[in-house]
């Protein structure tokens, strides 16, 4: 692929994947933190330490990720791929959770394949 067209299919993933889990995880954390109030947050940030049947830190990362992808592509793909495997360990029996795993799985490789492809 050429180098302009691999830069477009990385931007275009990328995004749709993003927005795809703006649209879905950002609104539910505003609905939940208008019913509950501040408690909420301490069960965003107990999310942390139990990832099973809860995306809410494989998301935060995959959102730290990516802003990190911007300016340091190899870190922010690292970040990225770490979260998916963190999330499949602690998710073996809900295969549900591939749904979100592999499309921020190809966002992670996209990049790290264009890093790559700048770097020959």
């Amino acid at each position: 692929m050429k180098r302009k067209e691999f830069f477009s299919a990385k931007v275009i993933v990328g995004i749709v994947v993003t927005l795809f889990f703006l649209l879905s995880f950002v609104s539910k954390l505003v609905i939940e933190f208008v019913e509950q109030g501040w408690p909420y947050l301490r069960e965003v940030a107990g999310s942390f330490v139990n990832w099973h049947d809860n995306p809410t830190a494989f998301i935060i990362i995959y959102f730290l990720g990516y802003i990190l992808l911007w300016w340091r592509p190899l870190p922010g793909s690292v970040l990225i791929i770490l979260a998916c495997i963190l999330s499949i360990a602690f998710n073996l029996d809900n295969m549900g959770f591939l749904i979100l795993v592999l499309p921020a799985l190809a966002v992670a490789l996209l990049y790290i394949a264009d890093y790559k492809n700048q770097r020959r």
